[in-house]
């Protein structure tokens, strides 16, 4: 371990930006993630305010995958 100086602290990324690419998604696209948590966060955020909008995950390798599925 080693200490460094001068190193610029990035913004922290919102929840809501964190995940506004799902906003983008249409029916038939789909995104992997790494971790459930973040496919399970990202459907949330997209659902939000737009209950016609359907989503499905599944394991997939490693990571889940996020579908938009209406």
């Amino acid at each position: 371990m080693k200490i460094e100086k001068n190193i610029p602290l990035r913004k922290a990324l919102s929840h809501r930006d964190k995940y506004k690419i799902v906003d983008e998604l249409e029916v038939g696209d789909s995104i992997l993630f790494e971790q459930y948590y973040a496919a399970h966060s990202a459907t949330m955020r997209a659902r939000r305010g737009k209950p016609e909008r359907k989503f499905a995950t599944r394991k997939e390798g490693d990571g889940h995958r996020l579908w938009r599925i209406k």
